[in-house]
């Protein structure tokens, strides 16, 4: 076992209390430094965890401490607050049984208790744990009375205004850019009209309407665009909506037409299970209503149902298109592939180069 007067140090901060409160990691090392001094105690470890929630033990400097704590590298931890262990009501005891079991001591520099090892000591512990519990619990309900109140107020809560909005840093609100605001309209109506995203992004780039951290349009800040329903004049954060219809610019029936176009786009995927038991009865000529598909999804499914079975897992395989990205033979070069098992597509005969594919504007690749 080792020497009595060794002990550890344990430190945490989270950011939030770290702002508020005043708090720091060495604000709280310096008060358990001079207590141990008085104390006549050996500091042999110090175990940081900075900007670290205390509603969860995946922390780095707990992890470590619990380890050495299994291995008798010290008989005391140090503590600032007994909450700097954790806040949880679960985690607390859980903690407190395995420092015991492993005979280490627990001290709180703020919030002395008979370190006696007698019941009472432990029933005393558990009650500040319980408290610091509670503590948190009745922060984070006024935090989010706050910043519900805040929201229905108008004041945005966000790092960055979304494109096509400017921050009043005055009244803390979102007004509208002028020129961003037309564009996200531009966006939505080439969307309905064009129906691809990589038309969208052509045609944006083409027509001179300039993105905000970038010199070109990217599909991602389209899709941003398409998906964000702060263009409907709602601020969302975490659990918390509120309307606010001066900032509306798209209409519901506008944004839920591009939603449905978007949800139907992305079920042309492979590995969409819904559209593969659809593809299951094209291929066993088996009648299917299809007066809900799309006719371009009907032909994908069609010609997805007359692929080749995969020998190893009879799922259907796909053709897979390689060679370098700016070579003039790229994805005319084709083989046999089946992605759920995963099997060698070196196997499988190769297909003749294709004869029917144009070159893409803007990469110069070839595509069928």
């Amino acid at each position: 076992m080792s020497d009595p007067q060794n002990v550890a140090i344990y430190v945490r901060v989270s950011s939030l209390e770290q702002a508020e409160n005043n708090w720091s990691i060495e604000g709280q090392l310096n008060e358990c430094r001079e207590h141990c001094e008085r104390k006549g105690y050996k500091v042999a470890r110090i175990y940081k965890d900075k900007g670290k929630s205390a509603a969860t033990i995946e922390r780095p400097g707990l992890e470590q401490m619990l380890e050495h704590a299994g291995t008798g590298f010290f008989d005391k931890l140090i503590l600032w607050k007994y909450d700097r262990l954790s806040r949880d009501n679960i985690d607390f005891p859980a903690l407190l049984h395995f420092l015991n079991k492993n005979e280490v001591k627990i001290e709180s520099i703020t919030e002395p208790t008979p370190n006696d090892g007698s019941p009472y000591n432990e029933f005393i512990v558990g009650i500040l744990g319980l408290v610091s519990t509670m503590e948190r619990r009745v922060f984070i309900m006024r935090s989010k009375m706050g910043m519900r109140t805040r929201l229905k107020r108008g004041f945005y809560k966000g790092s960055t205004p979304p494109y096509g909005y400017d921050y009043n840093l005055d009244t803390g609100h979102l007004e509208k850019n002028a020129l961003e605001s037309e564009a996200v309209k531009e966006v939505y109506d080439k969307y309905l009209d064009l129906g691809t995203l990589c038309a969208v992004k052509r045609h944006m780039n083409e027509n001179g309407f300039k993105p905000r951290f970038s010199e070109k349009w990217r599909l991602s800040t389209v899709k941003r665009i398409l998906t964000n329903r702060v263009y409907l004049g709602e601020y969302i954060y975490k659990d918390i909506v509120t309307k606010h219809e001066e900032v509306r610019i798209v209409s519901d029936e506008q944004f839920n037409e591009v939603q449905d176009r978007l949800k139907e786009r992305s079920q042309l995927g492979v590995t969409n299970r819904y559209y593969d038991k659809r593809v299951d009865s094209y291929r066993d000529g088996l009648s299917f209503d299809d007066s809900s598909c799309n006719p371009v999804v009907q032909k994908y499914l069609q010609k997805k149902a007359n692929m080749p079975s995969c020998p190893r897992c009879n799922d259907r395989m796909n053709v897979i298109k390689y060679g370098k990205h700016n070579s003039p033979t790229a994805g005319e070069l084709q083989q046999y592939y089946c992605k759920p098992c995963n099997y060698e597509f070196m196997l499988f005969p190769r297909l003749p180069p294709r004869t029917d594919v144009q070159q893409c504007p803007e990469c110069h690749r070839r595509d069928g």
